[in-house]
């Protein structure tokens, strides 16, 4: 075995005695008679040092019997070997040396007699047995007739690591500067502490993600502040590794993090009038309203129609707000079907209401006109639908002469409700009906909006149904508007019905005069009349709900009312 530094040692001798017997380790046999005696009373380093359980002074022999290794060699620790005096989490430690043929080695655990060395040659060892943690001053005495020699060296030992794990968290910004595990907060860096032995290192986990380290202070405490963290319950815990090398895991604390809500925009207050209502419909105003954003109006090509324009709808198209995910349902004369334009997001509920089948085909136009406002494909070719990507459930109600039944009318409303649609279209009227309450309450019931044209009469009232307007907060009539293109100011169209009350209600306007869409064959016209307006209307909406789907029919109205511009009465 190469020897490494050997331990500086004072040889003592021991005279034997007969009348009095050594105290070192009470009750062993002649060995120790051998080593020590009590009749010298001069004290020597060795017996300073806890030796001798008396006073005993052993005198140096002249001659060295051996020597003792300085490492020490462990099996389970950080290293193959620790100095006499280092810390090893070994509990059966392994000591060697030299020694002089003939001669005994005897190993002590401070008084405590561990047994005798191995010798093989000049060569001795001893692996003591499993001792206890902390501290352990060993003596190697070499001893052989009337000599002995005594040598010194120690250990620390320490097989646990110890640790704990504060169930307080520290929170810089949440409503307290402090909380307990388990509870909440919307800090989401959170200060966690505990303790551990000094200089352990302590790693942080939330659930199985290792979120990084630290070291306990001399104090044994350690504190670790997490980087940002989600949404959601964290379940934190601590893997601590002591100087020694022995390892714990600390069950640790819980929080649950939140982002509060952002604060509601402030409510929109647009202004009322008895002729034109709300006035023009906007639809980035309606979504700056709905999200908090504060999204801004784009100049728009020359070549947007100007009902496009106004109402702000090309400006939410270039934020990504196209109506993806909305069902608008048209009660009309159905569509061309030969107009890839108009089909290209139809809807497999749609129904023919005059024949009883699901061929729409439009024997008529107004119908495809209507749709080509709402959802023409954006495809660069022709004309661009005001919500291009909703889904439209084409509802025939009305034959070749444009004319049908209140009756059917109320049935294809209650039947878009059933299938699925957000926005029902009513680009029609005339005399009231008694089945229309009911089928407005339904769509109320079933969080449906339904959009009415208000008439092309002149008159100081809506026609029915838009006027059921004014007793179900899920319905919009709409007026139509005209644009003077020398001042660019808008007002109510002359053919146009009034909102007719000096009690608010929701009554709103959209470009109702010069509106182009598409007719029968795929033809590109301009037209005129409330029932083009709607759409229009109708579209907005459609962007506004897909800003948010969670937002229900009465707040769609609502905002679409209250962020419409006045218009010149």
């Amino acid at each position: 075995m190469s020897l490494s530094r050997l331990l500086a040692t004072v040889p003592v001798v021991a005279k034997p005695v007969v009348s009095k017997r050594s105290l070192i380790c009470d009750g062993e046999d002649d060995r120790l008679r051998d080593l020590f005696s009590t009749s010298d009373k001069t004290p020597s380093n060795e017996a300073s040092q806890g030796y001798s359980g008396t006073s005993t002074s052993l005198r140096p022999s002249t001659v060295s019997l051996g020597s003792v290794n300085a490492q020490i060699t462990t099996h389970t620790g950080l290293s193959a070997s620790i100095a006499s005096g280092g810390l090893t989490k070994d509990n059966t430690l392994g000591l060697a040396g030299t020694v002089l043929a003939g001669v005994k080695v005897s190993v002590f655990d401070d008084q405590k007699f561990l047994g005798y060395a191995k010798v093989v040659g000049t060569t001795w060892s001893f692996d003591t047995p499993a001792l206890s943690d902390g501290m352990h001053r060993l003596k190697v005495v070499m001893s052989t007739g009337s000599k002995s020699q005594a040598f010194g060296i120690h250990a620390v030992i320490d097989t646990v690591a110890k640790g704990t794990f504060s169930s307080t968290l520290l929170t810089d910004t949440g409503a307290s500067p402090s909380i307990r595990s388990g509870e909440s907060t919307t800090d989401h860096t959170l200060g966690l502490s505990g303790t551990a032995e000094a200089g352990s290192v302590v790693k942080i986990y939330d659930g199985t993600t290792h979120l990084g380290q630290t070291t306990a202070d001399a104090r044994g405490r350690w504190s670790f502040t997490t980087p940002e963290l989600t949404d959601g319950t964290h379940q934190f815990s601590a893997g601590i590794t002591d100087l020694a090398g022995n390892s714990k895991t600390v069950a640790g604390v819980s929080a649950t993090l939140t982002t509060p809500p952002p604060p509601p925009p402030p409510e929109p207050a647009g202004t009322w009038s008895a002729t034109a209502g709300w006035g023009s419909v906007d639809a980035l105003a309606a979504i700056n309203a709905k999200t908090g954003k504060n999204l801004a109006d784009i100049k728009a090509s020359t070549a947007t129609p100007w009902g496009i324009d106004k109402a702000n709808i090309n400006d939410v198209w270039n934020y990504g707000y196209t109506g993806k995910g909305i069902t608008i349902a048209q009660v009309d004369t159905g569509i061309d079907l030969n107009n890839a334009d108009v089909t290209h997001n139809l809807h497999p509920a749609s129904w023919n209401f005059v024949d009883n089948t699901a061929n729409v085909m439009d024997d008529h136009g107004h119908g495809t006109f209507v749709a080509s406002e709402m959802v023409a494909a954006h495809n660069g070719i022709g004309l661009t639908g005001a919500s291009y990507d909703a889904s439209l459930m084409v509802l025939k109600v009305f034959g070749a002469d444009g004319s049908g039944s209140a009756d059917t009318i109320c049935t294809a409303i209650c039947y878009a409700v059933d299938h699925g649609a957000n926005i029902i279209n009513l680009s029609l009227g005339g005399g009231d009906n008694a089945g229309y309450a009911p089928a407005l309450q339904y769509a109320l019931d079933h969080n449906v909006l339904v959009v009415m044209a208000a008439g092309n009469s002149n008159g100081t009232t809506p026609v029915s149904p838009a006027l059921y307007a004014q007793q179900f907060n899920n319905c919009l009539a709409v007026g139509g508007l005209q644009l003077d293109t020398q001042t660019g100011v808008m007002s109510l169209a002359s053919f146009s019905n009034q909102a007719g009350s000096t009690t608010a209600y929701g009554f709103v306007g959209a470009a109702g005069l010069d509106v182009t869409g598409y007719t029968l064959g795929g033809i590109a016209s301009t037209w005129a009349g409330t029932s083009l307006a709607a759409p229009l209307v109708s579209a907005a909406a459609a962007l506004l709900w897909s800003a948010d789907v969670s937002a229900s029919a009465t707040q769609i109205s609502h905002l679409i009312s209250q962020t419409s511009h006045a218009v010149l009465q």
